[in-house]
């Protein structure tokens, strides 16, 4: 399969490649694990500080095709959903090694996120970011990664926005949805004004519990009028 992330397909075909990845470690530690494998076990190889993940980063800093983007940076946010999972795991030192993996070898790991929680055409996608965003920062290597993203403009204007209960303000349709057909349409009864809502309470929620992870790991290292802003998000100060 991860030939198909390295050659020049029809957009069609790698966002199907890119689709397939995700679906085969979605909640798999053993999927995981491989796509978190080096590209070569020699270490004097430039491929042993690269992995199939680090394939994907590449098709995504080369393809123009939003979905593309999107399907990556949900592989992201799936590989984050597995290992953060709030319910213990059989093997904790083995998902900790994997969570090193995945911040030690791909230093814009949450740049794929910050595309999901930036782009202004499905809200549903935003809102996933935002929650793997949150699940990132519960760690020091995670925080540093969703510290890093957060210096771009664009993404601390959606950050505030968010915590603030403007993320609706972001969206260019909120009636297109996003073509996923391995999960439910949740929408379906509800009105615009409901979805609108729901989403809006979900992003301030994810958003704000990314800032309280940020400043628990960081806090101290940060600069003094850094700390305050976040701080300031918190507390819903202007």
């Amino acid at each position: 399969m991860a030939r198909f992330w390295t050659v020049e397909l029809m957009p069609q075909l790698t966002y199907a490649a890119v689709s397939l990845g995700r679906q085969v470690i979605n909640g798999s530690i053993l999927n995981i694990s491989k796509l978190l494998t080096s590209l070569s076990l020699d270490e004097e190889s430039p491929a042993s500080s690269k992995t199939y993940l680090s394939l994907m980063f590449s098709l995504f800093d080369k393809s123009d095709d939003p979905t593309v983007k999107v399907e990556i940076g949900r592989i992201v946010a799936a590989i984050l959903r597995c290992l953060c999972a709030s319910e213990p795991l059989p093997n904790p030192s083995h998902r900790d090694s994997l969570l090193h993996r995945l911040y030690q070898l791909h230093p814009d790991v949450a740049q794929p996120l910050a595309m999901m929680v930036t782009q202004a055409r499905w809200p549903i996608i935003r809102s996933e970011g935002w929650f793997a965003l949150a699940l990132m920062a519960r760690s020091v290597e995670g925080s540093a990664a969703v510290d890093s993203i957060l210096q771009q403009v664009e993404v601390f204007g959606g950050l505030e926005a968010s915590i603030r209960g403007q993320s609706s303000l972001l969206t260019t349709n909120l009636s297109e949805s996003y073509s996923d057909p391995g999960s439910p349409d949740l929408s379906e009864g509800r009105t615009t004004s409901e979805r609108r809502a729901d989403m809006q309470t979900k992003d301030r929620e994810n958003a704000m519990v990314m800032v309280s992870e940020i400043l628990r790991n960081r806090g101290q290292n940060m600069s003094e009028v850094r700390r305050s802003v976040f701080e300031d998000l918190l507390n819903g100060r202007e």
